[in-house]
């Protein structure tokens, strides 16, 4: 996961077509079948939440997992670092 600046999003992550936001009440919604390109556009956009509104939002499926513990974000974090900075 990637820490954005955002008024509620708190973080974005990306593996294997699967769109993760997580927002900063802690929950997480995985967005699935998106291009790796949108993905890109959402983390450069100046509004993230506008983005999400506007490019996904409605446009890909999505549900909601659970709440997040220290381990999951440990390991989506180092996944992040490594294969996508």
């Amino acid at each position: 996961m990637i820490n954005v600046v955002s008024s509620n999003i708190k973080a974005i992550g990306y593996d294997n077509n699967d769109l993760f936001v997580e927002f900063k009440n802690n929950t997480l919604y995985k967005y699935s079948n998106v291009p790796q390109k949108i993905f890109e556009d959402f983390r450069s956009a100046e509004s993230k939440g506008k983005f999400l509104n506007k490019e996904i939002k409605g446009k890909y499926s999505y549900h909601k997992e659970r709440w997040l513990n220290d381990w999951i974000f440990g390991i989506q974090y180092w996944y992040q670092t490594i294969f996508l900075n």
